[in-house]
């Protein structure tokens, strides 16, 4: 699950003033306008390699993150004087086990993170497993800060559609602020040489944690990323983590409830299945649109059976739109000329003459008159 991702520059600015709120001393988390521009960097005192540049004016905003890319998290720095400090650093999501060696390099690209299935790591499970274990002994604590995520979902049967495949959806904050991902993170020599210093290639991974999906996503997936609820265990996980501040980061993002649900979800376009699909509708609400049923025929009414509504979200505003259909077309036909005959000629009437008028008799209708209407209120629902 959660195996695609967005991620802005604009969240980054916002999680950046989050760790600043909460950890005062982090100040070295300063913007840089030496460059003419007004973009969160680090300057934190750290031995970074050439590639580690933590300034994300480089990167363009990513509306289709997938493992095997690069994006920005938050991890512990160096210890100074006025102690422990935070840092961005740009790492590829999928975490490698493993070094590569000279003879047997790593695999350039993003078929080595798919390969290896590792982009996620299950909290609930994190100390009993050695990979995930030792990282997190060790400290290689980070955070992932994403605007959202995709989930997928087979279609409902009433979906007006020739594709069947899965529809992506969009789960995102409803105030607009990014989502705080725990996770850890893995340096590992690739096995090959930089060309110019013959110093060894290192590529810098990391992966994220998930736990149960809470009431209201559960629809979507049973899994779900650990969303951390208060800002102050970010700062705790990356200084200080835990077993135990995993299984509260874990129970807390379970436990949401549709009342206090903070989180909002769309379906977008297809298209954005493709990992290569880079277009800014990746994120944009679409319409689906359904089939009406029997029921709804017959229940909704003239004045409203000639009109579908669908709602949209934009922040926290919900958008109703009307769509009319020709359903009322179909209602009238159905009433003039299935139904009216029908009644007409099956309602009892009085003896026209002689005997009581209390007295009455049905019309008989033939078996061939009753297997053309039969075969009309049929034609009638086929799908045209």
């Amino acid at each position: 699950m959660c195996g695609r991702a967005v991620q802005t520059k604009t969240s980054l600015q916002s999680a950046e003033s989050i760790f600043i709120h909460y950890f005062p001393s982090n100040h070295n988390l300063r913007r840089n306008k030496d460059r003419g521009t007004d973009v969160v960097t680090s300057s934190l005192p750290i031995q970074q390699r050439s590639s580690d540049d933590c300034s994300y004016c480089k990167l363009d905003d990513n509306l289709n993150l997938s493992p095997g890319m690069k994006c920005i998290v938050f991890s512990k720095g160096l210890h100074v004087e006025n102690g422990p400090t935070i840092c961005m650093q740009e790492k590829v999501w999928g975490i490698i086990p493993h070094s590569g060696t000279i003879n047997s390099p790593l695999d350039e690209g993003a078929s080595k993170h798919f390969s290896n299935m590792m982009y996620n790591a299950r909290s609930d499970t994190l100390y009993e497993k050695k990979t995930y274990r030792d990282l997190a002994i060790r400290g290689n604590t980070c955070i992932w800060v994403i605007d959202g995520f995709f989930e997928w979902k087979q279609p409902v049967k009433n979906v007006l559609s020739t594709c069947r495949t899965k529809q992506p959806y969009f789960v995102r904050r409803r105030d607009g602020l990014p989502l705080l991902v725990p996770g850890l993170w893995k340096s590992v020599k690739t096995g090959r040489k930089c060309e110019q210093s013959q110093e060894d290639l290192v590529l810098d991974t990391f992966t994220h944690l998930t736990t149960n999906a809470c009431a209201p996503l559960h629809w979507l997936h049973h899994r779900q990323p650990v969303f951390l609820l208060d800002s102050k265990f970010a700062t705790e996980w990356i200084i200080n983590p835990s077993q135990g501040l995993v299984n509260e980061m874990s129970l807390l993002a379970s436990a949401i409830t549709e009342k206090d649900c903070f989180l909002e979800w769309h379906p977008v376009t297809k298209s954005m299945s493709k990992v290569n699909y880079r277009d800014t509708d990746s994120v944009e609400p679409i319409k689906i649109q359904t089939v009406p049923s029997v029921k709804s025929f017959f229940l909704g009414g003239m004045n409203n059976c000639g009109k579908i509504k669908t709602a949209t979200k934009k922040g926290n505003l919900k958008v109703v739109t009307e769509v009319k259909h020709h359903t009322d077309r179909k209602r009238k036909y159905f009433r003039d000329q299935v139904l009216s005959p029908s009644l007409s000629q099956s309602i009892p009437k009085k003896e026209s003459q002689g005997g009581s008028q209390d007295s009455f008799k049905r019309v008989k209708i033939s078996k061939c008159e009753i297997e053309e209407r039969k075969a009309c209120i049929t034609d009638f629902f086929k799908s045209k």
